[in-house]
């Protein structure tokens, strides 16, 4: 920044001060620190990644061990979750189950074709069912913990919002530990925060003004688009916290694409119709794609390149430029699965800005 090629305590502490001084007003360009709770509540979650990702690597390995040992226990149910566990697990490490529970795997192992219904479970095995009940009772620490963060008097005002999303309690925690303190999003008067652009006007001859709580706000949450150029190429990206972003998709997953939510939430209804709409919208326009030549597609990618629909169209298009090599395999199998994807990404979209809302709402009244 100063041009200089001394390297020492000195001229450091002169070049921090300086920085300092020309940004006083200037807090982005310093790094995000979080209040203590929330810190810690963010890096224990950090740990409840880890343990999560241990969870599978452990379990991996036993299935792969079980297809030889006791292939009749390999059933993966949907309710196997954070609160509860595969009770093969258990069984396998020899630690608590109910009788009726140990009974049935019992059974199951006596008549099994695999080598532990002669020689027992091997030691390999063994170890990695304890490995996985040791690392479920660590994850259950962690939600208890962030059940007693989430819980305490200060964020009372945010529980009725997280609840009408039906929000679960890591998701609760990651998203509240991005967006503490919500203030900073809002001015002193209670809105949301925005700046004047003095030199650009609209078509009415009223300035411009842009939204720079909303868009900070979508930026912690995993959600913010900015435009992107290399050479002749132009799009955007998606930028802003990958972690929330991946629980963001969760959600959605859970909530509509798996309709795990309870009927009646009205909220969760019209996201689940937004979804369809997509979903629809994005079919019948690949299709239409597919049925343009070659020529055509590339004369259509050109005309949108620079326009503000390119990241909307553009994997339309790209996915409609395979399928013509095989339409059938494709759109059953690749092109669904990434519309379904792309459908739940704008569902997201919405829900952030949903939740921004209703946050403010709340935020005022609390």
């Amino acid at each position: 920044m100063c041009g200089w090629s001394y390297k020492d305590d000195e001229h450091d502490a002169v070049v921090c001060a300086y920085y300092g001084w020309l940004n006083l007003d200037n807090l982005s360009a310093y790094n995000r620190v979080r209040r203590p709770l929330v810190q810690a509540a963010y890096l224990r979650f950090l740990e409840k990644e880890r343990i999560a990702r241990d969870i599978r690597i452990a379990a991996n390995r036993g299935w792969n061990l079980m297809h030889r040992e006791f292939p009749e226990g390999i059933v993966k149910t949907p309710s196997a979750s954070c609160e509860r566990i595969e009770s093969i697990w258990p069984f396998i490490a020899g630690e608590t189950l109910t009788d009726r529970t140990r009974s049935k795997q019992r059974a199951k192992l006596t008549d099994s074709i695999g080598t532990a219904a002669r020689l027992g479970f091997s030691g390999e095995l063994i170890s990695y069912a304890e490995r996985v009940c040791h690392l479920h009772d660590a994850r259950l620490q962690v939600k208890r913990e962030f059940d007693s963060f989430l819980a305490r008097d200060e964020y009372a005002w945010i529980k009725p919002v997280f609840d009408e999303f039906g929000f679960s309690t890591f998701e609760r925690t990651i998203f509240l530990c991005q967006f503490d303190p919500f203030g900073q999003f809002l001015d002193a008067r209670g809105k949301e925060l925005r700046i004047e652009l003095k030199r650009r006007k609209a078509h009415g001859g009223k300035h411009i003004t842009r939204r720079i709580g909303r868009n900070k706000f979508h930026s912690v949450m995993g959600k913010a688009i900015y435009p992107w150029s290399s050479g002749n190429k132009e799009g955007h990206i998606v930028s802003g916290s990958q972690l929330a972003r991946n629980h963001w998709y969760l959600w959605v997953n859970r909530q509509i694409g798996l309709n795990y939510s309870r009927q009646g939430n009205e909220l969760i209804e019209s996201f689940k119709r937004d979804y369809e709409r997509d979903l629809g919208v994005s079919l019948g326009a690949l299709e239409q794609l597919i049925a343009l030549s070659d020529e055509q597609l590339c004369d259509g990618i050109g005309r949108i390149e620079h326009s503000a629909i390119a990241s909307a169209l553009l994997p339309l298009i790209e996915m409609a430029q395979k399928a013509k090599k095989s339409p059938s395999a494709y759109l059953k199998a690749q092109g669904k699965t990434r519309l379904r994807m792309w459908a739940k990404s704008r569902v997201a979209d919405r829900a952030v800005k949903v939740l921004f809302k209703k946050l403010t709402f709340a935020y005022k009244q609390r």
